[in-house]
């Protein structure tokens, strides 16, 4: 599903899993509770919930990550312990709108999201600014944002039928091909 090359050398998976609800739709993101997020991240991840649900954007955010006590009494995101299955997510991610990423700070490559939202043809809210230059680039369905008021609540709600027009090339057989064809 993903191609290894793509990748940063940065800790990429420093990032944490969040469920993001609107009607039918969920946002996503992952990470492990052995790597917190760091409090410039979680300031981050609690503007955008908080942006969202105040202009009326039904969602709900669950971080699985490190809980302090400043976490479960004062975030309006529910934090979890407990992690779900990748086959889980993938249910999540299929019956989805948008997928949300919000990458960890220094990180210079998209996470395993960009390639969920090509490959299940959903819409991408991140905080990559590399966006522009990923291989199937839809400005019309991937969006970057810096700051929450850089989102569009509409669009975020807006359903659209997506096409990227992915045809596998995310596949270990496409990456033994351009091995053979490079190497």
């Amino acid at each position: 599903m993903f191609a290894c090359s793509l990748w940063s050398q940065t800790p990429c998976m420093r990032i944490l899993r969040i469920w993001f609800m609107s009607g039918r739709n969920c946002f996503q993101m992952y990470g492990t509770p052995s790597l917190p997020m760091t409090r410039a991240m979680q300031k981050k991840v609690e503007s955008v919930y908080g942006y969202l649900k105040d202009r009326g954007v039904k969602c709900r955010f669950d971080v699985v990550g490190h809980r302090t006590k400043h976490d479960m009494e004062e975030s309006r995101i529910k934090y979890r312990n407990r992690k779900i299955s990748y086959w889980q997510v993938l249910e999540c991610v299929q019956g989805a709108n948008c997928i949300l990423e919000v990458l960890q700070e220094g990180q210079e490559a998209q996470s395993i999201r960009y390639f969920e939202a090509v490959v299940y043809n959903k819409k991408l809210l991140t905080t990559n600014r590399h966006l522009s230059e990923l291989p199937f680039y839809d400005g019309r369905y991937m969006k970057y944002f810096e700051k929450p008021e850089d989102i569009d609540p509409a669009w975020v709600k807006e359903e659209e039928k997506i096409d990227y027009g992915y045809r596998n090339e995310f596949s270990p057989l496409h990456l033994i091909d351009y091995i053979k064809e490079n190497f």
